[in-house]
C-alpha cells in the first residue's frame, strides 16, 4: 500500500523531471510495457508460478481475455504520456480519479453491476472536481503553462480515464470465462500493448519506434521503472488488500503529489484546484469504502 502510494504520488513529478518533451510518448509507453512484462515474469518466478503459468498458457484463450484490453490500456498510456507533458502533476492525478466514474458507467451497461447510493453521490462529487479543475485550468493560465497546452492535456486525461474504464470492463468481462493469475495477466497485457504499438508505428512510420541508446540509459530510465512496477503493483494491492485499501494508497497518493508539488513547483495552487482537492480526496474514500450492500452481505458469509 506504502508503495503504491509513492509511486502513484511521485509519478507525474518523475515524469516531469526525467522524461524529455521531445521524445515520442509511444517510444516511452513501449519502454514501459517492456518492463511490465519483465517484472510480471520476475514475480511469477518469485511466486514460483511460472512452470504452471506456461503449462496452462493458450494463445487462444490469452487473445480472448488480455488482446482487447491490451489495446485500450495502450492508447491510454499514450494519452497518460501526452497529460504528463502539458498538465501540473497535482492536476492530473486528480482529473485522473474520473477513471472510477468511467469504470462505473460501463460496468453497469456491460455487467449489469450497480453502484450504492453513497457510491453515487462519491462519483458525482468526482464529476465536479473535474469540471472545478477544467474552469481553473483555462481561467488561470501562467508563466509556467506557457510551453504547455492546457487543452490538450486535459483532453489527453480524460481520454486516459475513460480508455481505462473501457479496458477494466472488458478485462473483468473476460475474466468471467477465463481463470488467470494476475502476474500472467499483466505480462499478457504489456506483451499485447508492446507488439501493438510496434505494428501501429510501423504502419504509420514506416519504422519501428527508436529505442536510442542515450535515451535506454542511466535516471531516464527511473520514472519508466516506476511507471511498470506501479501498473502490478495496483492490481496485487487490489488483489491482497482489496478496494478500501487501495483507496486509501491513492489518497495517501494524491496527498503526496501535493507535497511534492510545493517543493518542485515554483507555482501557486489556483483556487479551483484548491477547492477540488479535498472534494476528490473524500470521493474517493466514500467510493471505497461504500460499496453496495450486497457485497457487503458476501462478506460477512
Amino acid at each position: 500500500m506504502v508503495l503504491l502510494a509513492l509511486q502513484f504520488g511521485g509519478q507525474p513529478h518523475l515524469q516531469a523531471h526525467f522524461i524529455d518533451s521531445s521524445l515520442n510518448a509511444t517510444t516511452v509507453v513501449l519502454l514501459v510495457e517492456i518492463f511490465k512484462l519483465m517484472f510480471a515474469v520476475l514475480f511469477m518466478m518469485l511466486e514460483g508460478s511460472i512452470i504452471e503459468c506456461i503449462k496452462s498458457w493458450r494463445p487462444l484463450s490469452s487473445l480472448a481475455v488480455a488482446a482487447l484490453p491490451a489495446a485500450t490500456y495502450a492508447a491510454q498510456n499514450v494519452c497518460i504520456q501526452t497529460a504528463y507533458r502539458n498538465l501540473d502533476p497535482l492536476v492530473f492525478n486528480l482529473v485522473n480519479q474520473t477513471k472510477l466514474l468511467w469504470t462505473a458507467v460501463l460496468t453497469y451497461f456491460l455487467l449489469g453491476r450497480g453502484q450504492s447510493s453513497v457510491q453515487i453521490l462519491a462519483l458525482s462529487m468526482l464529476f465536479i472536481s473535474a469540471v472545478l479543475i477544467s474552469i481553473g485550468e483555462q481561467t488561470g493560465l501562467n508563466d509556467e503553462y506557457d510551453e504547455k497546452n492546457l487543452t490538450l492535456g486535459m483532453l489527453a486525461v480524460i481520454s486516459a480515464s475513460f480508455l481505462s474504464g473501457v479496458g477494466a470492463a472488458i478485462t473483468e468481462l473476460a475474466l468471467r470465462s477465463y481463470h488467470r493469475n494476475s502476474y500472467l495477466l499483466s505480462g499478457e497485457l504489456a506483451m499485447y500493448s508492446a507488439i501493438l504499438i510496434i505494428v501501429v508505428e510501423s504502419i504509420a512510420h514506416g519504422e519501428v519506434p527508436m529505442l536510442r541508446p542515450n535515451f535506454v540509459a542511466g535516471i531516464s530510465l527511473l520514472p519508466i521503472f516506476t511507471q511498470a512496477i506501479g501498473g502490478i503493483v495496483v492490481g496485487q494491492v487490489t488483489k491482497h488488500a482489496g478496494s478500501v485499501h487501495k483507496g486509501f494508497s491513492i489518497i495517501g497518493g494524491i496527498i503526496i503529489t501535493a507535497i511534492l508539488r510545493s517543493v518542485l513547483v515554483n507555482a501557486p495552487l489556483r483556487t479551483e484546484v484548491c477547492m477540488a482537492m479535498p472534494v476528490t480526496l473524500l470521493a474517493t474514500y466514500m467510493y471505497a469504502k461504500y460499496p453496495p450492500a450486497q457485497k457487503l452481505k458476501l462478506k460477512e458469509k
